[in-house]
């Protein structure tokens, strides 16, 4: 029995510390990946643009369009380097995910072709940042879902 415990000690340490590790993963990539306004890099022959963000389990994009704006709204959650959408169920494996660049691909269900990465860029500069938090300040003020309880 006394040398029972010590191993039953290691082993589940074994076992705990990979969960551990993998939640500590998650956490530093949300931070990673949230707050930040992402570009997506398009051909250069598109008339087209897009940009996501993603805070507090919520994943925005907006399509911008000949002057239109499209948008949608996700909610969504981080498993290891899988972004989970829950409306959907749909799947995205992250590739690369630095300070300045995201790269992530659609799992599809089924054989589909044509499926390549997205890439994702954001300003990451001292200026750049100001100037997407001051962005992100006013979208979610002007939705009144920031700050909520505090005195304008």
């Amino acid at each position: 029995m006394k040398h029972f415990l010590p191993i039953l000690f290691i082993f589940s340490f074994n076992l705990v510390s990979p969960l551990l590790a993998q939640d500590k993963k998650c956490a530093d990539m949300s931070a990673l990946l949230e707050n930040k306004i992402w570009k997506v890099q398009l051909p250069k022959d598109k008339q087209y643009a897009m940009e996501m963000e993603f805070r507090s389990a919520g994943w925005r994009t907006t399509f911008l369009y000949d002057e239109k704006q499209t948008k949608t709204f996700y909610s969504y959650s981080l498993h290891g380097d899988t972004i989970k959408v829950f409306e959907s169920g749909k799947n995205y494996i992250i590739q690369e995910l630095t300070d300045s660049t995201l790269t992530f691909l659609y799992l599809p269900e089924s054989l589909t072709i044509g499926v390549t990465p997205v890439r994702c860029t954001t300003d990451n500069s001292i200026q750049g940042q100001r100037e997407n938090e001051e962005r992100l300040d006013s979208i979610w003020r002007k939705e009144d879902i920031w700050n909520k309880g505090t005195a304008p």
